[in-house]
């Protein structure tokens, strides 16, 4: 499977970092693109091996969710979840995602099998707007 970058060429070139600023806190996406509102791509690995470090991650994010989420720009971040591969994380995986979920702003959880298709839609959004 190509990387979520490399799905297409002319979305690709328009998909660049961004610093993403709020009242308290900013960010820096390494993947952004403005369609209609700012969307936000930020891929997030699960596949750790201590359930305590998962739950850790998905806490820091939804940290980071909760302070940009008072940002005066529009926007919606998606989350690209890379899942865990460790025996008896589903749990501690689904605890995960769940915290993600209340981050109190515009998000989408996407699964890595379904990365494939996101990326594609992702493309065809891109490339049918026109060039800023």
């Amino acid at each position: 499977a190509r990387s979520f970058r490399a799905r297409s060429k002319a979305a690709a070139d328009r998909l660049g970092p961004k610093r993403f600023e709020a009242a308290d806190y900013q960010h820096l996406f390494q993947y952004a693109c403005k369609i209609s509102i700012l969307h936000l791509y930020e891929p997030v690995s699960f596949d750790l091996m201590d359930p305590g470090s998962i739950m850790d991650k998905a806490n820091r994010w939804l940290g980071r969710g909760v302070a940009l989420s008072d940002s005066v720009e529009r926007f919606k971040i998606h989350f690209i979840l890379g899942e865990p591969r460790q025996p008896g994380t589903e749990k501690v995986f689904a605890s995960a995602r769940h915290l993600l979920e209340k981050i109190p702003a515009q998000k989408e959880l996407i699964a890595e099998a379904d990365m494939e298709a996101f990326a594609d839609e992702v493309a065809r959004d891109i490339t049918a707007r026109p060039t800023p």
